[in-house]
């Protein structure tokens, strides 16, 4: 007697299961990633504020037509190029705070092509059409630079064998009937980013899936399914839409929609070493820094430009200091990343015993958790290390007059 059982259900129950423990796994290895390129960001972004900060004394010190000048200038331009690989690293490990800010996004695009080109290959050609001139957009730069990286990696696999890929930006006014023919679009001025491969399309049975979460077509190992959503997910953030285009054999097209804005974006040519720095008047600026070399580099700023500064190490020593002084503090200038406690919870502390005290909130790096609380408290200011000493007493007097 022969008995049969019908096993496909649980065959596919298990081939299901063991999907889902493959995605959690790559999950994982993402968060694990992203939790060390935040760590490596703090410590790096440390050095850089000290060579980059020492490096721009040295040059306020020595006229443009020293030799030196020009030497500091190629360091300190090195400093800018290493701070803008530290923000790349945690674009990738989708570990960078949300900023909104007027961007133009051709600038965006010039500035990641060297890094797109390493990413593509050779056997890839690069073509690009920016509009001049590009309307701004309000974003968080990072996350469109994710935007466009994940595009890029994408045509880049659907071209295994070369091909081109095209990079365009244009204006875009879309009326209420024009939207008529668009999905998702509504009425008004836009951005267009376009991104267009020549590789082996998508086909049209799944091209309706190809933004939800887990969902690949490529082979086990090779990709989480997580690029295109994340794509849609930060697009959404910002108001705007993708739509694409596709044919199998015939490439795809990627159109991004983004608001365009009347913000212009801010001109920073300003906050050269040389400029002018707006000094203080003996103000007394509570400093919190674990970094001892950090520490002393800000000290020495602000004695050299009329401000007292008072050190601590920790939360701990902050107390101590604003005791020392009687509760006479002119503003708190406090690293966000501290061994003992995080530099908003201190603040947040010292203000409980004498309120109106002015804080400037500054890191490395800071987690979108903690970027949350500084943005909740109307008396909180956060600078990106490494900031330029210009932006940073620009900042200080500012908040003090």
């Amino acid at each position: 007697m022969t008995v049969t059982r019908d096993i496909t259900e649980q065959k596919m129950r298990q081939i299901e299961k063991e999907e889902l423990q493959s995605q959690i796994v790559q999950l994982q290895k993402m968060e694990a990633v992203g939790n060390l390129a935040g760590g490596v960001a703090h410590d790096f972004n440390n050095l850089l504020t000290i060579i980059q900060g020492y490096t721009q004394m040295l040059m306020a010190q020595k006229d443009k037509t020293e030799p030196d000048y020009q030497g500091l200038k190629h360091v300190l331009d090195a400093c800018n190029k290493a701070a803008n690989l530290t923000r790349q690293l945690l674009l990738f490990s989708r570990k960078q705070p949300m900023e909104f800010k007027p961007v133009n996004i051709n600038n965006t695009i010039t500035n990641l092509l060297k890094m797109i080109k390493r990413l593509i290959g050779e056997n890839i050609k690069v073509v690009t059409n920016l509009k001049e001139p590009i309307q701004n957009i309000e974003a968080d730069e990072g996350n469109i630079e994710q935007v466009i990286i994940n595009l890029v990696v994408n045509a880049r696999d659907a071209m295994p064998n070369g091909g081109t890929l095209t990079i365009s930006t244009d204006n875009v006014s879309l009326s209420a009937k024009d939207c008529q023919g668009i999905k998702d679009s509504h009425p008004g001025r836009f951005v267009r980013i376009s991104v267009a491969d020549t590789g082996q399309g998508i086909p049209s049975d799944i091209i309706e899936k190809i933004f939800e979460p887990f969902f690949t077509t490529k082979e086990a190992g090779k990709g989480t399914g997580l690029g295109l959503s994340v794509v849609y997910g930060i697009i959404k953030k910002h108001n705007g839409w993708i739509n694409v285009e596709s044919e199998v054999g015939q490439g795809a097209v990627f159109d991004i929609y983004l608001p365009a804005t009347e913000m212009t974006v801010e001109d920073k040519a300003h906050l050269s070493a040389e400029s002018q720095m707006k000094r203080g008047n003996g103000e007394k600026i509570l400093i919190i820094e674990d970094s001892s070399e950090v520490l002393k580099f800000i000290a020495e700023i602000l004695r050299q430009n009329g401000y007292t500064p008072i050190m601590a190490a920790n939360a701990v020593e902050a107390f101590e200091q604003f005791e020392n002084e009687n509760g006479q503090i002119d503003l708190i200038l406090a690293d966000v990343v501290l061994p003992d406690k995080n530099g908003v919870t201190v603040s947040e502390e010292i203000l409980t015993h004498k309120d109106g005290i002015p804080v400037i909130l500054y890191s490395g790096y800071a987690g979108e958790s903690i970027m949350q609380l500084i943005r909740r408290n109307p008396k909180f200011v956060f600078i990106q290390k490494p900031f330029k000493i210009k932006e940073l007493l620009d900042l200080i007097y500012n908040k003090l007059h």
